[in-house]
This record gives structure tokens, sequence and C-alpha cells, in this order.
């Protein structure tokens, strides 16, 4: 049976099987790898720890992170794949897992005519590199992300000042 967890990181699989390997050598990873670091930032993501610092304590101390396949890392070497793996590659993911996903085979779902998506999140680099004009209006960053569903896309996205 599996786990939740699991569950999470089959759609992904193989990608990370097939293209492991080639983002590791390009990278220069030699102990920590992207495969790893995509699953221990899902598994952070999935049970909301709330900080790097608080998911390498996790990681650490939680029993049951070595049945879920994942294993300790230093601070210094998971915060360093924030670098090491461009960015670029997790929007390759994102795509590779909008382009598996059959929206054709949902029906009902061209009744709906358009569908756009807003996430109005506060983002918590936004109160750092504006600090200034987030406390100047009372912690009222609103960015906005607006997605439109039947064409995979995003069509904007802004931020308000309230």
């Amino acid at each position: 049976m599996l786990t939740l967890f699991a569950q999470f990181l089959l759609p992904l699989s193989s990608y990370l099987d097939e293209q492991s390997a080639e983002i590791d050598e390009l990278s220069g990873s030699r102990s920590f790898y992207y495969a790893d670091f995509i699953r221990i930032l899902i598994y952070g993501m999935s049970i909301k720890i709330p900080s790097v610092r608080k998911l390498i304590l996790d990681l650490s101390s939680n029993v049951d992170v070595e049945k879920l396949g994942l294993k300790a890392v230093a601070f210094s070497t998971f915060k360093d794949g924030f670098s090491r793996f461009n960015y670029l590659l997790v929007n390759k993911l994102y795509i590779y897992l909008l382009n598996s996903i059959a929206f054709d085979k949902i029906p009902n779902l061209k009744d709906l005519g358009l569908v756009k998506l807003v996430d109005g999140s506060l983002f918590p680099t936004l109160s750092s590199v504006d600090w200034a004009g987030y406390k100047k209006h009372k912690k009222s960053h609103s960015p906005s992300f607006i997605f439109l569903s039947q064409h995979l896309m995003s069509e904007r996205f802004f931020n308000r000042q309230r």
C-alpha cells in the first residue's frame, strides 16, 4: 500500500528517474541529488513545515522520515540546492506535470467555459524585498497570480498594496 507521500510523488517518478542523472551531472552533484532535493521540498510542503531550518530538523529527528525514503541532510547542503539546481528545472518539472494531466478526459469541463484561478497568497520573500512598503501599508502586500485553467498558462502576476 502506498503512503500518501508516495502518492504525491507518483506523478513525478518517471520524470525524476529519466532526468535526475543528467541534472546531477550538469549541476555537479556528488552526494546530494536533484531527486532528493525535490522529494524533501515536497515533504516539507505536504506537512506544512514553515522554514528550511525546521524542515532540516524534522528530517533528522522524525523517525518516520526514513520509512518515506528520505534521509537527513545538513542545512548548508540543502540550502545550497536552491542555487545548485536552477529554478528553471522546477519550471520544467511543473510543465511536465501539467502536460501529463488529461484535462480533456474530465467530464463537463468544457461546460464551465473559461475558468480563471486566482491566488492572492502572501509570498514571504515580498516582505523582505520591499520591507519599507510592507511596513508602511500595514503588511498589506497582496500579490495575485491569475491562471487560465483550460489553456494551462498564466495570464497575469501582479502585486497590490491595499
